[in-house]
């Protein structure tokens, strides 16, 4: 080989990289000619994953974590295995939404907990393709199982609005992962406390406005819910302690 034709090919292999890292996310990636490369954000990647592990369904699934693509082109191929982990959750019961994922579309991984209240740590392997390209992800998911999904309602009279009138409201409990809020319509200060995994519980306020004869959901992946706080009405979530 020529020096000119290496130093072509070394500057090839260099504007490969480049254009790679620079958007990158993969432990692992194979296009066209197999160039692997490193590890980068996954806020910059093609891949966008996010690590949930705390988040139960009404089915009583765990939700694993989020995918989502961020190709120019559509995902064709998508397949998430336990690579390695204790007996927090089965294993074989692992499914996705979806294994096809429009441009900026996502899909959440999922599976069944062994026990309720079990907690471990999961490793997973995510592998999938678009666009002629393919890639192998691995990411560590604290899985905490938490207590059983069910619904609770519990009602509030005289609920304080922002506005300084008063609203009978439903609070409507799923589980630990979300809460529905309905009733008196009008706008509501609320404060929702989050525990996540094994961290300290953190709590985050908003305002909300609820609509005539419709449900509004509090539910914004902070983690497992623990109470809410309306106005000047505070309720905690059933499955963790009584109301206030």
């Amino acid at each position: 080989m020529s020096p000119l034709t290496r130093v072509s090919v070394a500057f090839a292999v260099l504007g490969i990289l480049f254009l790679v890292a620079g958007t990158g996310g993969f432990s692992a990636m194979t296009a066209d000619r197999g160039v692997d490369v490193s590890v980068v954000p996954d806020d910059e990647a093609y891949v966008g994953i996010e690590t949930v592990g705390d988040e139960l369904s009404e089915e009583d699934r765990i939700h694993l974590l989020t995918i989502t693509n961020q190709f120019a082109s559509g995902m064709d191929e998508l397949d998430v295995t336990v690579a390695d982990g204790n007996d927090v959750i089965d294993a074989d019961t692992v499914e996705l939404e979806s294994t096809a994922i429009g441009v900026g579309e996502g899909t959440a991984a999922t599976a069944e907990c062994t026990a309720v209240e079990r907690t471990g740590v999961v490793e997973l392997d995510i592998e999938g393709g678009a666009g002629g390209a393919s890639f192998e992800i691995t990411r560590t998911v604290e899985v905490d199982c938490g207590p059983t999904t069910g619904t609770e309602t519990v009602t509030l009279e005289n609920v304080s609005t922002v506005d300084g009138d008063e609203g009978d409201l439903t609070v409507e409990f799923k589980g630990t992962g979300n809460v529905f809020v309905s009733g008196d319509p009008g706008n509501y200060t609320v404060t929702v406390t989050y525990k996540k995994g094994q961290g300290e519980p953190t709590s985050t306020e908003k305002e909300i406005e609820i609509p005539e004869n419709q449900k509004v959901s509090l539910r914004d992946g902070g983690g497992q819910i623990i109470k809410v706080t309306i106005g000047d009405r505070t309720v905690s979530n059933p499955v963790w302690g009584s109301n206030g």
